[in-house]
């Protein structure tokens, strides 16, 4: 590394270490934004982007939107957590939606029970037909979060 970036890099540093010690802030937590010219605009997309980009671990790296981002490396995962509001196996159990999920959340599981066997034996229990059961078991797939 050349000696002008060398003491660059310093200088940075230090005025850094100066500014987290004045303000009281932990170098832990504290970055300060720094780059080519300002990445805000006038509007909040910018702000946004800001606040999505996964940080680099230094004092002296420069702001770039173009690093990872939380949206997109967690973005998927966090679907597939929630339950879809208006999932295809909420929407064909109808009002037996919450009559369901109120039995799964009281039901013991034993040896051998999985969640299609218990929601099979609570279908026909419900006198629902083995064809509308089948159906339901299949949108089961893409209703039930990680």
């Amino acid at each position: 590394m050349d000696p002008l970036t060398v003491a660059m890099n310093n200088l940075t540093a230090g005025w850094y270490q100066a500014v987290c010690n004045g303000l009281n802030l932990s170098t832990d937590t504290f970055q300060l934004l720094a780059g080519e010219g300002s990445p805000l605009g006038l509007n909040l997309e910018p702000v946004w982007t800001l606040a999505d980009v996964v940080p680099a671990l230094s004092a002296v790296a420069d702001y770039s939107s173009s690093r990872d981002s939380f949206a997109s490396a967690y973005g998927g995962l966090l679907g597939c957590l929630q339950d879809p509001a208006t999932s295809p196996f909420q929407q064909e159990l109808g009002e037996y939606y919450d009559v369901w999920l109120g039995y799964i959340k009281g039901y013991h599981f034993g040896p051998g029970d999985t969640e299609e066997s218990v929601f099979r034996s609570w279908a026909m229990q419900q006198g629902m037909a083995p064809d509308k059961i089948n159906s339901l078991v299949e949108a089961m797939d893409y209703d039930m979060p990680v």
